[in-house]
């Protein structure tokens, strides 16, 4: 593949039928369409608060959901390998689902003043703007692809969450074909955001006063706080103290996906998981396979 990127190869997207030149074109309408998002009334750059904190929350948060995908992936194949099949329509699902998520995070053609509902969205919506925004700015046939195995997977988890038949799992999506799809939406999402952070590079840092890198604290809590629906009519907040002092140790800007996962972020996402007692050696391991669909450090 003949894009800008230096900071990681994308096996998956060269290896599929979108041309170089395709890439190239999407690459560069979201450096355009993001220096647009960042320009005031005048058409001038002109950087603020709200917008920086904005897209610090996308990215952070496009982050976690490519680790999360990864995670179900892995679950999923041990899973197939252990004959627990009833979790794997479930768990395919909802990797994709979250590498989808991912890649919406930090497209620059959803730009959004609600924070609340950027964060909770619809299934449906994630499908269906998921396959518009690659159709229109990438490639319709990688849409298509994309768009079937989304709806072929989240058929199959509903299958079994709402009718479940007596026949069991009769034919099990392809476990590869889940991999290479949400392969294709992280280096998706590798792409924008290298394009976010050079707009940062090459038309804020050096041309703008500081002030922007105060970050707002109504938008950032969501980095952080997740509300739970605990009882009727009531909502609950939970913090999350790991999510907080990652983001307060974070550049003050957004950066690449790749640059925004340390190795420590990654080692306490998936060490998170694991079990505290070696009971034994053929228990789920989270911290095998990491670099399934990303190139984790």
């Amino acid at each position: 593949m003949k894009g800008e990127s230096k900071l990681m190869d994308f096996p998956y997207l060269s290896n599929w039928y979108v041309e170089d030149e395709e890439i190239q074109k999407f690459q560069d309408a979201t450096y355009r369409e993001f220096v647009k998002l960042c320009k005031n009334e005048d058409g001038i750059i002109e950087m603020n608060s709200l917008l920086n904190s904005e897209w610090m929350l996308r990215t952070y948060c496009a982050s976690k959901m490519i680790m999360a995908a990864t995670l179900l992936l892995n679950s999923a194949e041990y899973s197939i390998e252990k004959n627990l099949l009833i979790t794997v329509p479930y768990l395919q699902y909802y990797a994709m689902f979250c590498a989808a998520r991912a890649f919406l995070y930090v497209c620059p053609y959803r730009n959004t003043s609600d924070i609340p509902n950027l964060m909770v969205t619809s299934h449906e919506k994630v499908l269906k703007t998921t396959y518009n925004e690659i159709k229109n700015h990438l490639n319709k046939k990688l849409a298509e692809k994309i768009e079937k195995m989304l709806f072929t997977l989240k058929g199959q988890r509903e299958l079994f969450s709402y009718k479940f038949p007596a026949t069991g799992l009769q034919e099990l999506v392809d476990y590869e074909d889940v991999v290479t799809y949400c392969a294709i939406l992280a280096e998706l999402t590798e792409l924008e955001s290298e394009q976010i952070e050079k707009v940062y590079k090459k038309k804020i840092l050096s041309n703008s006063n500081g002030d922007w890198m105060i970050l707002d604290e109504d938008i950032m809590k969501y980095t952080f706080t997740y509300f739970i629906n605990s009882e009727k009519n009531k909502v609950l907040e939970v913090v999350d103290w790991d999510d907080f002092y990652r983001v307060a140790r974070h550049c003050k800007y957004p950066q690449a996906i790749i640059s925004t996962i340390t190795e420590g972020m990654a080692e306490d996402f998936f060490g998170a998981w694991a079990k505290n007692e070696d009971d034994t050696e053929d228990i789920f391991n989270p911290d095998d396979n990491w670099q399934r669909i990303f190139p984790f450090p």
